[in-house]
């Protein structure tokens, strides 16, 4: 598997498959812990909106 940066913007603007690795399925993110300071840190992006 080849690994690249992709920035958030070409991720919602264009069709294509993400795959996560085997490897990093068992993850499991909780609301306090991560979506919530992921959501924060997405409405404080300057080039989000």
């Amino acid at each position: 598997m080849k690994a690249n940066a992709v920035s958030l913007l070409a991720i919602f603007e264009k069709k294509m498959r993400l795959e996560v690795p085997l490897s990093q399925r068992q993850c499991v993110w909780n609301l306090e812990q991560q979506w919530e300071p992921l959501r924060e840190d997405l409405e404080g992006c300057s080039d989000w909106t």
